[in-house]
């Protein structure tokens, strides 16, 4: 079997688009080179669990691996992004930890809870 026999896409194929639901987030689960210009890759759709293997030119591959650099680096900014506002939360707005505001026993005259 030659190479264009084997091509499931071409360069411009949309790896992280799942052929059966609108999902844009399909995921590699195993590449194979299988040659100078082809590639072979098993995806999985996250959203509907389609699975699926594509026979696509290295320029496919790339363009892919650029695809989920970019969502990395996103996904990245929005978890530090969550992580400063949790911080701020914890903190009053002068910069001094969160006071314990638990009611106590003794808060009402009584002996301490041993």
């Amino acid at each position: 079997m030659d190479r264009s026999e084997r091509l499931t896409g071409n360069a411009d194929t949309s790896l992280e688009t799942c052929r059966k639901c609108p999902s844009k987030l399909v995921q590699p689960v195993q590449w194979r080179r299988l040659g100078d210009d082809l590639w072979e890759i098993d995806l999985r759709c996250p959203d509907c669990g389609r699975a699926s293997r594509e026979c696509v030119p290295t320029e496919a591959v790339a363009k892919y691996d650029q695809v989920m650099r970019r969502a990395r680096v996103s996904l990245e900014r929005h978890l530090e992004a969550i992580e400063r506002v949790d911080s701020a939360d914890a903190r009053t707005p002068y910069g001094e930890p969160a006071p314990d505001l638990r009611i106590l026993p003794e808060d009402h005259g009584l002996p301490p809870a041993a």
